[in-house]
């Protein structure tokens, strides 16, 4: 049997996975590409040590019908991660979220303004 726990780094890297929170026991190796929903909440894996047995998870919220928004930061659409490294990405592509698993399409938006200061007015001569 799997275990399906609820990640936690310390634990997980000192091998104390009894000390993570149960969420299930199943018989076969979760799909680790997937959203796993599991009674009324949704999960997303973070971590697995299959010498173990145990798959670790975290909770993740899921907009099943989202619609294009513009945000200020690059969040999807489906999870509301936010991608830190957005900056690197091309104007527009489609892509995989790296919080969910989802494909996501985005296009950059680029505006730029300028705050302009007086410093020092030019003389006037009276003719």
């Amino acid at each position: 049997m799997w275990q399906i726990r609820l990640y936690d780094h310390n634990h997980f890297w000192n091998e104390e996975y009894d000390k993570m929170p149960l969420v299930k026991e199943v018989e076969s190796e979760p799909d680790y590409e997937s959203i796993l929903q599991i009674g009324e909440k949704t999960y997303k894996w973070r971590a697995k040590s299959p010498a173990n047995k145990v798959f670790c998870v975290i909770e993740i919220s899921i907009n099943h019908d989202p619609e294009a928004e513009e945000f200020g930061d690059f969040k999807c659409p489906y999870c509301s991660s936010v991608d830190e490294d957005a900056w690197e990405r091309k104007d527009d592509d489609t892509i995989e979220c790296s919080g969910c698993g989802s494909v996501i399409e985005f296009e950059r938006h680029i505006e730029v303004s300028y705050t302009v200061y007086p410093v020092k007015l030019a003389p006037i001569v009276n003719i």
